[in-house]
């Protein structure tokens, strides 16, 4: 569990997105239709059960900024300085996506990638 005690426990809590720039339609869409859609998303995807006991909805017009046209370039900038900067490790939303999933991946892989280059300069100390 993330975060305990925010929720009773025979409650589960849940923060969802909807819409974006691949979904636009949905800002005109009524929060009943979000209710529906989030809803039965979560049946699909988490196998819950009922209805919500509580919904709020938050709506940000500029939630997420949307990476632009030249966002290979950057890509490409910060794999060069990882190659080129022995120990520096690159994590978050610019590498690995918007997401708190794709955040949270990109900073544990960039964890296992610290712990790795720690373990390899403990050997080449120990071998010098």
């Amino acid at each position: 569990m993330m975060f305990p005690n925010r929720a009773p426990n025979n409650v589960c809590l849940y923060t969802t997105f909807i819409g974006g720039s691949r979904n636009r339609e949905l800002v005109k869409a009524s929060r009943s239709k979000l209710k529906d859609i989030i809803t039965s998303d979560l049946k699909q995807l988490l196998g819950t059960k009922g209805e919500p006991t509580y919904v709020s909805h938050v709506y940000w017009s500029k939630a997420f900024p949307l990476y632009g046209h030249n966002y290979d370039s950057v890509l490409e900038a910060i794999d060069k300085m990882e190659k080129n900067l022995p120990g520096l490790f690159y994590a978050g939303n610019y590498k690995g996506g918007l997401s708190f999933g794709k955040t949270l991946s990109s900073r544990c892989n960039a964890a296992d990638l610290v712990i790795s280059y720690l373990q390899s300069m403990t050997i080449d100390t120990k071998n010098h």
